[in-house]
């Protein structure tokens, strides 16, 4: 059960988060950086917690979720909407988590699934390695298609909205992702032809 004293802040506008992060990449303020972290903390750790179920997973996933901001202050792309960017980020974040601890925990108890009938230890190796094929692809795409590809399908952004963010058009936003869907297409045919041969 979520602990009582974690109460979600929406005590500053869209307009004023924007504000903050600008003032975080330009000038790099560690002040603006801590009243980010005291108005969306307490938030970011209540959506990694519904995903997690995890008290020290979730603060886990929100700690990084913030320090990327300051990490990558000079690189960022400012969001027009930080509490749904956030949102969507600590999610993803909390996602990819579970999985990792998944795999974690799979991995130690490898000597007991090796004894099941149905799972195999080759099934866990396809699974690992079909994610690490996904990420490949992934980056191994030019850097506006990746870019694109991020936004819309890690990030949830709409066309529009990652149009706006990557200062180009929808048209083009849409090229890119067709383009991503193709590469990735054209690799699982090929896993799948190699797997089947």
């Amino acid at each position: 059960m979520l602990p009582n004293h974690y109460h979600i802040k929406m005590s500053l506008t869209a307009k004023e988060y924007k504000q903050l992060l600008q003032d975080i990449k330009t000038k790099g303020l560690d002040s603006s950086f801590r009243k980010l972290y005291y108005e969306s903390y307490e938030r970011l750790f209540r959506t990694a917690y519904y995903f997690t179920q995890n008290d020290e997973l979730a603060r886990e996933v929100s700690l990084d979720v913030l320090a990327d901001v300051w990490d990558r202050r000079n690189s960022m792309v400012i969001p027009d909407d930080w509490e749904r960017w956030s949102f969507i980020v600590t999610k993803n974040r909390a996602l990819n988590t579970i999985e990792k601890e998944s795999k974690r925990r799979s991995s130690a108890d490898v000597n007991d699934i090796v004894v099941s009938q149905d799972i195999t230890p080759s099934d866990i190796i396809e699974a690992s390695e079909a994610q690490e094929i996904y990420e490949r692809i992934v980056w191994g795409l030019s850097e506006r298609c990746r870019e694109a590809w991020i936004l819309v399908r890690e990030e949830g952004l709409s066309h529009a909205e990652a149009a706006k963010r990557m200062g180009t058009s929808e048209k083009t936003v849409d090229a890119q992702i067709t383009k991503a869907l193709r590469a990735l297409r054209e690799a699982l045919l090929c896993m799948a032809y190699i797997l089947l041969s």
